[in-house]
């Protein structure tokens, strides 16, 4: 069985991968996410990583089975991840995708986040 080392902070998920894709940028930002009603956001509080979103803005999300890819996240040494309705997470030296958990209404047809 082949497992990916992988963390969860609420609806958004950190899976390490070996590499990040060439239609990835690196962004300047610490708000990994915001969320869509709430308007509460998964950002970096402390540590060195970069962030990257996907190159073409007008398709800025893949979908992948029930999640969306948010971007990818190099973390240099560590990072603290924070949110004000979740615990903190803590993400060691890597490279992490970022999925955010969708949910499908098969009567409305709709993909919608969660948060």
């Amino acid at each position: 069985m082949n497992s990916r080392i992988s963390y969860r902070q609420g609806d958004i998920l950190f899976v390490k991968v070996d590499r990040i894709p060439i239609d990835q940028v690196s962004v300047l930002a610490l708000t990994i996410k915001e969320g869509e009603t709430s308007g509460h956001r998964h950002k970096m509080i402390y540590g060195g990583a970069t962030l990257t979103r996907p190159w073409n803005t007008n398709n800025d999300s893949k979908i992948f089975y029930n999640h969306q890819e948010i971007g990818y996240l190099e973390v240099k040494d560590h990072v603290l991840i924070g949110h004000e309705e979740h615990k903190p997470i803590y993400l060691s030296k890597g490279i992490y995708q970022i999925l955010q958990q969708r949910t499908y209404n098969p009567l409305e047809g709709d993909i919608y986040g969660t948060d």
